[in-house]
């Protein structure tokens, strides 16, 4: 179920889409080792062209404590529908972090990387789903 809260004061520059995608994430950091590798599973809460929103699992506890941090980049894979070839892929760098009910942890990513094409596909995205929901 998708809506849009416009309520309060909105600072950011892009309307959000409140939509739960799947997220599949990979934590980058300057040391090529096996936990780069890892790849890990989130739930988006919101999305915008730029940002998104999403909740990990507190099950993924080294993933979180690495992101708490602030010292990685993340890559990340999101399936925009039910059609697992509609996908995009980006860079992102994690600029939030609350706990939430000691049960999952909401994690705010800026994109830093995100080729023209998946641009697109997201953007498309956005307004179909928004516009479906007004």
């Amino acid at each position: 179920m998708a809506y849009n809260d416009f309520s309060g004061q909105e600072r950011r520059r892009f309307v959000r889409l409140y939509y739960p995608l799947k997220v599949k994430f990979r934590i980058i950091s300057g040391e090529n080792n096996e936990e780069s590798l890892k790849i890990y599973s989130a739930i988006s809460k919101n999305i915008s062209v730029n940002a998104l929103c999403m909740e990990i699992d507190a099950l993924y506890q080294d993933a979180c404590d690495r992101i708490k941090s602030g010292q990685d980049k993340l890559e990340l894979e999101i399936t925009l529908d039910s059609d697992k070839n509609n996908t995009i892929k980006l860079s992102g760098s994690a600029i939030r972090f609350t706990e939430e009910y000691s049960k999952s942890y909401n994690t705010g990513v800026i994109f830093t990387r995100l080729e023209e094409d998946d641009k697109l596909k997201l953007l498309h995205f956005l307004k179909t789903n928004i516009s479906n929901n007004e």
